[in-house]
């Protein structure tokens, strides 16, 4: 069976089983926690007994709803839920993060970087980027290098590696990448006047995934599992930036075949259980699945070694000595 038609089928004929996995006395971290897939996978998690839950969010006051919806909910104490502001599309703000988490827990369980965005226009943020792929990418990875050394010192305090997942998508196989017939993968995104825009969103998750598998390589798995994951098309707020026909169409394919947020949720908490066998791998319906075929090609691999080449140098300027967090 194809990519297109397997992941045809676990969105119409799989539903992903209630998560039971027993998080006493973890931490758990998830960013774009206040509302859809990751306030549903927190309270998931809150109900699974997690000892402390952070909620990375973009404001304040949409945090502090998200943590009240969660206790009232779930019945987990106050005190064991924190909010924490980080915007993926700001270095800064990231850098901010990393540093709070890192100055007020000694260990992290698991890690969900689940924040991203569907851009339907051009705009750049206040690093000069365009906003697609400084939130879905550099700020994703730039958030994960940062957080590997507390990562693995968590392993080593616990005995037990501790999990690093990205919500990824199975867009990432409806493209394959244009930009990268450009010299410099990153600079072409950049672009204003790019004819290939509205595949974005595909791109920067398809950039996901190649990067993720790179990163992985270097990761030890007895320490740190890494693996992203594919929700499949769910009721969220990820689209609510559509507009016109765009929206009619999403609008449309969500009410006929979404899985309600609840559901889609489930993929997200499975993906911090899961043992070794998901480094380095996609996820699909709870289950190690094969990526799209333009990933395992031998230009998908070239294509992955730039992109990881690349970013490296970006992450390197955001925070000099950053890529010495992986070894």
């Amino acid at each position: 069976m194809g990519f297109l038609l397997k992941s045809l089928y676990g969105q119409l004929f799989v539903t992903p089983p209630v998560p039971t996995h027993d998080f006493s006395g973890q931490t758990v971290i998830i960013i774009g926690a206040n509302i859809g897939l990751g306030l549903e996978a927190a309270r998931h998690i809150a109900r699974l007994n997690v000892g402390h839950l952070v909620l990375g969010v973009r404001t304040v006051s949409k945090g502090e709803a998200a943590k009240k919806d969660i206790v009232s909910t779930t019945g987990i104490k106050e005190e064991s839920v924190s909010v924490r502001i980080v915007d993926l599309s700001s270095n800064k703000s990231v850098i901010a993060f990393a540093n709070t988490i890192q100055a007020e827990f000694k260990s992290v369980d698991a890690l969900l970087l689940n924040a991203s965005i569907l851009p339907f226009e051009f705009a750049t943020t206040e690093d000069g980027v365009e906003l697609g792929v400084a939130t879905n990418v550099i700020g994703t990875f730039l958030l994960a290098l940062l957080m590997l050394p507390l990562l693995r010192s968590s392993s080593a305090l616990s005995g037990n590696p501790v999990h690093l997942s990205i919500v990824a998508s199975e867009v990432h196989g409806f493209t394959t990448l244009p930009e990268k017939k450009h010299p410099h993968i990153f600079t072409a995104l950049n672009a204003k006047d790019s004819p290939d825009f509205a595949d974005r969103y595909n791109v920067t998750k398809l950039m996901q995934v190649l990067l993720a598998r790179e990163l992985a390589k270097s990761v030890d798995s007895d320490k740190v599992i890494l693996n992203f994951l594919n929700p499949s098309l769910c009721h969220s707020n990820l689209t609510s930036t559509a507009k016109g026909f765009a929206s009619f169409v999403v609008e449309s394919f969500k009410y006929l075949i979404g899985r309600s947020t609840e559901v889609g949720s489930r993929t997200l908490v499975h993906a911090l259980t899961i043992g070794k066998e998901s480094h380095g791998q996609y996820l699909s319906s709870c289950k190690v699945e094969e990526p799209a075929p333009f990933v395992l090609s031998a230009e998908g691999a070239i294509v992955q070694k730039r992109l990881w080449d690349e970013l490296s140098e970006i992450l390197e300027s955001a925070r000099p000595g950053i890529l010495s967090n992986i070894a």
